[in-house]
């Protein structure tokens, strides 16, 4: 089985934050560079009393140092992604190649508005787009009903060649103010903004 992302047939690519490859500021020993290998989307975090406590393999669902790191959250989210210098990647395939916007897709209680200070960067294909996150749209969420899938558009970028290509998602400044939970990338056709 293929095991690239895949352009959709209406010319979308989704790329979710639980795919891609973690590329962290600093080399955690036995930290995943996935985060689904953490298989602990729906494991509350338990933590012992002090780090000393726990002397096993490095295991974030029974200890997490803060500022460790990208790391798995709800609603198949990573959060700890907003210093700069941090990094996804992932690999995907374009069958039909032209111009997209770049969508970085994040969630946030349905109650509150999003407002950030950082700036994310997505190089694709030779070209590099960056921008504040500032929402552009908000999207229901069936799953789970207090949260919402707020879009922030980077700008647009084009993609000359079907085939298999790659997108990094960096951390471009911190973030001071309110954190992103990431849910990932969303590579929309120019002629498709639906």
């Amino acid at each position: 089985m293929d095991q690239d992302h895949l352009q959709l047939t209406d010319g979308k690519v989704l790329l979710d934050a639980y795919n891609a490859n973690i590329h962290d500021l600093e080399y955690v020993p036995e930290k995943p560079i996935k985060a689904i290998d953490m298989k602990m989307f729906t494991v509350p975090d338990r933590r012992p009393m002090l780090p000393s406590d726990y002397t096993g393999p490095w295991d974030y669902q029974m200890y997490r140092k803060p500022g460790e790191g990208i790391m798995p959250g709800r609603e198949l989210t990573v959060s700890g992604f907003h210093t700069k210098g941090q990094a996804l990647n992932w690999d995907f395939k374009v069958y039909e190649p032209g111009s997209c916007n770049v969508a970085v897709v994040t969630h946030v209680n349905k109650k509150k508005n999003w407002k950030s200070d950082g700036k994310m960067r997505v190089i694709v294909a030779g070209q590099s787009v960056e921008n504040q996150l500032i929402e552009h749209k908000r999207v229901e969420s069936i799953a789970m009903p207090n949260s919402v899938k707020v879009y922030s558009n980077l700008g647009t970028v084009k993609i000359d060649n079907p085939g298999t290509h790659s997108l990094t998602l960096e951390v471009s400044s911190d973030f001071k103010g309110a954190k992103p939970r990431l849910r990932g990338v969303v590579l929309i056709p120019t002629n498709n903004q639906k």
